[in-house]
């Protein structure tokens, strides 16, 4: 074969450049792994995700990147990002709120964060119907807070402009910290595929769609839970918002699947 003439016709011998080609290689795939920080912008695109000024690198993140919003040389005057569109975005890990208060406004299509997600005491993550897909942990801070919406298009008129969000944990971790109340929520729709332990009691809550001319609630849909992994509660409960025999309310557990929840849901 004649692949290799080129590079060995450049360098003496057959193993050096073996040798060197690898590095190159590892070097290409890594060179654009960084932690890159929200710093936020002005004008029209001050909250924008794919504006490359409003990082600290100037660039938007990317696959193999660890995304931190709100740390604590963000100015205190910026405001989190938004993503509002119809593509699919993959980082490596995401954490909000540990340092500046901050608010990451996810709209639909989708996320991908292949690590963790840590949403610190002064971070809040709205998930406005994207489908999110967690590779690691997702733990929630004191003070930290997290919440679900539908997302509404055409002023919410009807259920078919409704898009609802939808979680699945695909790798190994811990979920943690999703204590309800008036403003922070727990999964809707969660779907456990990979092997998660309970970091604390899991709250799963019932989703709404909000009419945009009025912002009255138009429909409200209960909570779901799909496990085809394995769940471990380590001694932690399950709750689901309102009343277990709630109509429409959802827990399923593939055949195959592992878990020990059957006498801990409430």
């Amino acid at each position: 074969m004649r692949v290799f003439t080129f590079i060995n016709g450049l360098l003496p011998t057959r193993r050096f450049p073996a040798a060197m080609f690898v590095v190159l290689v590892f070097v290409s795939l890594n060179s654009f792994a960084d932690v890159i920080k929200w710093r936020g912008g002005n004008g029209s695109t001050a909250t924008d995700w794919n504006t490359g000024d409003n990082w600290d690198l100037k660039r938007v993140p990317g696959i193999n990147d660890d995304v931190v919003i709100g740390d604590t040389d963000m100015a205190n005057n910026k405001d989190g990002p938004v993503i509002n569109d119809w593509a699919d975005y993959t980082v490596k890990s995401l954490t909000i709120g540990e340092g500046k208060a901050v608010e990451f406004y996810m709209a639909p299509r989708s996320m991908r964060v292949t690590g963790d997600v840590k949403i610190g005491a002064n971070g809040y993550l709205r998930n406005i119907g994207a489908q999110t897909f967690y590779g690691g942990s997702f733990t929630v801070a004191a003070g930290g807070r997290y919440s679900e919406v539908a997302y509404a298009e055409n002023s919410g008129k009807g259920n078919a402009s409704k898009v609802w969000p939808v979680t699945e944990f695909y790798g190994t971790g811990i979920i943690s910290g999703l204590t309800v109340t008036d403003v922070n929520r727990g999964f809707s729709n969660l779907k456990i595929s990979g092997s998660i332990t309970l970091g604390s009691v899991l709250n799963l809550t019932t989703v709404q769609a909000v009419n945009t001319k009025n912002n009255n609630v138009s429909l409200t849909i209960p909570a779901q839970l799909y496990v085809t992994g394995t769940l471990n509660p380590a001694n932690h409960a399950v709750k689901f918002e309102g009343s277990a025999t709630a109509s429409g309310l959802v827990f399923e557990v593939a055949q195959g699947a592992q878990s020990m929840l059957q006498e801990q849901i409430s």
